[in-house]
C-alpha cells in the first residue's frame, strides 16, 4: 500500500518538474536572441557569428550604391548553393537585396567561399546595415540565423 502511495506521489511530482525545467530553459533561450529586422518583419534571429566569415563589406565599411560582398560560410548556411542578403538604412528601410552563391562545393559543413552584390534602390546617406541570412528551405523560424555588418553609405568614387 505504501509503494502504491509513494508511486502515485512521485509521478506527479516529477512531471511538474520537467514541465518547469523545460519552459524554465525556453524562457532563457528567448533572452539570449537579439532582436534583428529581415525582411518587412521583425523576428528574432540568434546571432551567429561561428557557421560564417564576412571579409568584404568590413564594419562601418563606406559603400556606393552597388555593394560588393565576400566571405565564407559553412555550407549548412545555403541551399542549392545560396543564401540571401539584406541592407537596410538605419531607419529601418530595405534598401536592396541580393543574393551570395558558394564558389565552391556547398554540401558540406566546413567552410565554402561565397560572394555577390547588391544594387541598392537609391543613393541612401547616413548610416546602415548589410544582412547575410542563411537559406532556410524549412521555413520555420527557429532555423533562420543572420549577421549584420554595419555600413556607411557615401561615395566610393
Amino acid at each position: 500500500m505504501n509503494n502504491k502511495i509513494l508511486l502515485w506521489t512521485a509521478i506527479p511530482i516529477a512531471i511538474l518538474v520537467i514541465i518547469l525545467t523545460n519552459t524554465m530553459f525556453r524562457a532563457n533561450k528567448s533572452q539570449e536572441h537579439p532582436v534583428s529586422m529581415t525582411g518587412a518583419q521583425i523576428r528574432e534571429i540568434p546571432k551567429v557569428s561561428s557557421d560564417i566569415r564576412i571579409v568584404v563589406p568590413t564594419e562601418n565599411q563606406i559603400v556606393g550604391q552597388s555593394i560588393e560582398v565576400k566571405g565564407e560560410a559553412r555550407g549548412t548556411w545555403f541551399f542549392e548553393a545560396a543564401a540571401s542578403i539584406y541592407v537596410f538604412h538605419e531607419d529601418g528601410r530595405l534598401l536592396g537585396e541580393g543574393i551570395a552563391f558558394t564558389t565552391g562545393d556547398w554540401m558540406t559543413e566546413d567552410f565554402v567561399p561565397f560572394k555577390g552584390e547588391v544594387i541598392l534602390h537609391d543613393a541612401p546617406q547616413g548610416k546602415g546595415r548589410v544582412v547575410f541570412s542563411n537559406a532556410n528551405p524549412s521555413g520555420l523560424g527557429e532555423y533562420d540565423r543572420s549577421v549584420e555588418v554595419a555600413v556607411t553609405f557615401g561615395d566610393t568614387q
